[in-house]
């Protein structure tokens, strides 16, 4: 889907699944912060850079809270 350039497409999908991550395993879970990063390069590659800035930095604080700041994940 991305390599065909569908980013509007693909950027509903994953504001569903981090929606679904959110509410299954919580916003600090692991993997709702990696489909949050991923939400964030598709907001990135759509030109819009402080949407993705804000949710990277999100995804920043919030590991770094959860999983500390030396963990690889950080």
């Amino acid at each position: 889907m991305l390599g065909q350039g569908r980013w509007a497409e693909a950027e509903g999908l994953l504001v569903q699944v981090v929606e679904e991550r959110k509410w299954v395993l919580d916003q600090e879970n692991p993997d709702t912060l990696a489909s949050m990063a991923n939400l964030a390069v598709t907001s990135g590659n759509q030109g819009r850079w402080n949407e993705a800035e804000g949710l990277l930095v999100q995804i920043l604080e919030t590991s770094s809270c959860v999983l500390g700041q030396g963990h690889p994940s950080t």
